[in-house]
């Protein structure tokens, strides 16, 4: 706004903001004094070169101030336009020159609450600035603090263990100002919770697109197509075509710092432990393994709503992951070569139905391994060596085979649902070489297992530690 709309200095109407204080001196000069004054005045000014000399302005008999030069005037002038609406005001000072010391000068600050005084529609107020900028004026500081408080507030609650400030600077000076910028509470709330025009434009270079603009921009390109009604997304851009890129913001800039605490799974490793008792096709979990937690707070700081900023500010471990454990064996399969060690033929159980010996009038050249569902189950090589023979009857043994070590030793294995190997095949300690059945003279699902030494029948059980 201008800072008089109509100044009358000496009969001229003069606009301050498009003419300086030395223009205006001139003017006057030109009506009250013949020139042949000024230019004596000129002289005496520079020949008393030692001496400060300022410019009075008065106005119907009151004297309204002292300034040193031109920069001070326009400060004034500049502060008056914040501080009142002078559109209607028409005052008609006048200008004197005198000789002063520092003492006798006035500030812009001074100048301008006592030009305004002159006018009768001001009233004694505190101004509020922000930014630097004049916003409005209120009868005490506290009103403004208020406000603010209670925004921040407002702010901060919508967010997790929240503190809100403003971005925005702002200070209060005490001074004259129009009445129709004295607000009440109700009113100033309104305005600070209002938004601003900020029109701001980009000027589209060759090879930009809505994409790259609003990228370079900090945008989304339905933010460029929403103030910019004459644009769509498939607009083909024109060089030198002017885009809105910011057409309003908010009045007051409120960054919020929020700290969030949240759990974050820890995972747990995979470790290998090898048994060197074992074979390498052995791999089983030993220990399933289990997750750790880390407790964490982030300080998340917004500026307006939209977060620009996370640091972790708090990670603390609460509970240790538990690495989960593989157990491999690492013996090399020998195919066709015995260990001289027997290891159990059936796994799945340990139950012995019949053992080695005399029954039923003869002797039980071997021992029956049973249990509860063990049909179908894998029985397995007691050593190494070769398959001797494959037999698959319904009398006798049944199902059956025989296993020749190398060493003297031959395992036999009987009453057999399947067989899976054949005649002349080298197998290893530990392979599964059939299934438990009740093939031949059998009366339920078992193994018969003999272990023959030399030709000679042993007992078994002789052979397993």
């Amino acid at each position: 706004m201008s800072i008089f709309k109509n100044l009358k200095l000496a009969g001229n109407s003069i606009n301050p903001k498009k003419r300086t204080l030395k223009q205006n001196l001139i003017s006057t000069a030109n009506i009250v004094v013949p020139a042949l004054a000024v230019a004596g005045f000129v002289f005496t000014v520079h020949y008393w070169s030692n001496l400060h000399y300022g410019i009075t302005l008065t106005y119907d008999g009151v004297e309204l101030g002292t300034v040193q030069n031109e920069q001070v005037y326009d400060s004034a002038t500049d502060l008056l336009n914040q501080k009142v609406d002078t559109k209607g005001i028409h005052i008609t000072p006048s200008y004197s020159f005198a000789v002063l010391n520092d003492d006798n000068m006035n500030s812009s600050d001074e100048l301008c609450d006592n030009l305004i005084s002159a006018y009768q529609g001001i009233e004694s107020a505190v101004g509020f600035y922000l930014d630097d900028k004049f916003v409005c004026a209120v009868e005490n500081e506290d009103i403004i603090n208020e406000i603010i408080n209670q925004i921040l507030s407002d702010e901060a609650s919508k967010f997790e263990n929240a503190k809100a400030s403003l971005v925005n600077t702002y200070k209060f000076t005490n001074g004259l100002y129009n009445k129709n910028d004295i607000l009440d509470k109700e009113a100033a709330k309104d305005l600070l919770l209002s938004n601003v025009s900020d029109l701001k434009y980009y000027t589209v270079k060759n090879g930009d697109t809505l994409e790259s603009i609003a990228q370079e921009n900090g945008m989304s390109v339905s933010d460029i197509l929403s103030i910019n009604p004459d644009l769509n997304a498939n607009d083909i851009l024109t060089e030198n075509k002017d885009i809105i890129i910011s057409a309003e913001q908010k009045r007051l800039n409120i960054k919020v710092v929020s700290e969030v605490s949240y759990n974050v799974v820890m995972p747990f490793k995979t470790i290998t432990k090898e048994d060197n008792t074992r074979f390498n096709d052995y791999s089983v979990v030993t220990f399933p393994g289990a997750v750790g937690n880390t407790s964490k707070t982030d300080a998340i700081t917004y500026i307006d709503g939209v977060e620009i900023e996370r640091e972790n500010i708090s990670s603390v471990v609460t509970k240790e992951p538990m690495d989960k454990i593989i157990t491999v064996g690492t013996l090399e399969r020998t195919y066709g070569v015995a260990s001289g060690t027997f290891i159990w033929p059936l796994p799945c159980t340990e139950y012995i139905s019949s053992g080695y010996g005399y029954r039923w009038g003869t002797t039980h050249k071997g021992i029956d391994i049973a249990g509860v569902n063990v049909y179908g189950s894998d029985i397995i090589a007691a050593d190494g060596g070769t398959v001797e023979y494959v037999k698959l009857h319904n009398y006798g043994y049944g199902y059956h085979l025989l296993i020749d070590h190398g060493n003297g030793y031959k395992t036999l294995y009987a009453h057999c649902s399947a067989i899976y190997v054949k005649s002349g095949e080298k197998v290893y300690a530990g392979q599964t070489i059939a299934a438990v059945g009740t093939t031949g003279d059998s009366t339920g699902p078992h193994l018969h297992f003999e272990v023959i030494k030399n030709g000679v029948n042993q007992n078994p059980l002789n052979y397993f530690s």
